[in-house]
């Protein structure tokens, strides 16, 4: 990969997500590896092995499906699955932002060649972060769970208020309530465009 002039987004995200990685501390990739256990326990064995069947070794899929916790998060052995989550870190990501990162990486990089993925608009904070409307994925910027609800008199059950109150908190906060401030990522209003 040449590392100087216009670079392609697939090759962006991959520099940044690998840069990303190295960087992690040992309390990070902890928790990176236990939210991936965590979701992967909400889901089938069958589901799991499915999805995993051709992106992680088999003794690593039959540990997820067996146990609680993963084991030692430094062991290289999980490096398959803290490469398979970090890509979706950069999904959606506007094209400035990702070639602002790569530029504190490499200087020589000049432009990202590549569209970036469309994501849909967050009915709280406005940012395009969501992969479809109405599937209860939260919000990276504002951490509204999606639930479909999309007038401001509307009570959503999983954010316990109504949407005009998550946007309130929007706007004061920089979260849908005070509690989740610590939960929103703060380059979020850097990263996604916002309509």
């Amino acid at each position: 990969m040449d590392l100087s002039g216009d670079i392609s987004r697939e090759d962006a995200e991959c520099l940044l997500t690998k840069h990303d990685i190295l960087g992690l501390s040992a309390g990070e990739r902890k928790e990176l590896l236990l939210s991936f256990w965590d979701y992967y326990h909400t889901i089938s064995a069958a589901a799991t092995r499915e999805y995993l069947k051709d992106k992680v070794p088999e003794d690593i899929v039959v540990e997820i499906i067996e146990k609680e916790v993963p084991g030692d998060p430094d062991n290289p052995r999980y490096d398959y699955l803290v490469y398979l989550h970090r890509p979706f870190e950069y999904c959606g990501a506007r094209n400035e932002y990702v070639l602002e990162r790569l530029k504190t990486i490499n200087p020589e990089i000049d432009a990202i060649v590549g569209d970036e993925d469309e994501l849909e608009r967050c009915p709280c904070c406005g940012y395009h972060t969501l992969g479809e409307r109405g599937m209860y994925e939260i919000c990276d910027v504002c951490f509204w769970e999606d639930d479909g609800v999309n007038e401001d008199h509307e009570y959503s059950g999983p954010n316990h208020m109504t949407l005009r109150e998550g946007r309130e908190n929007f706007r004061k906060y920089g979260a849908y309530d005070q509690r989740s401030i610590h939960s929103v990522d703060r380059d979020g209003p850097l990263k996604y465009k916002r309509s």
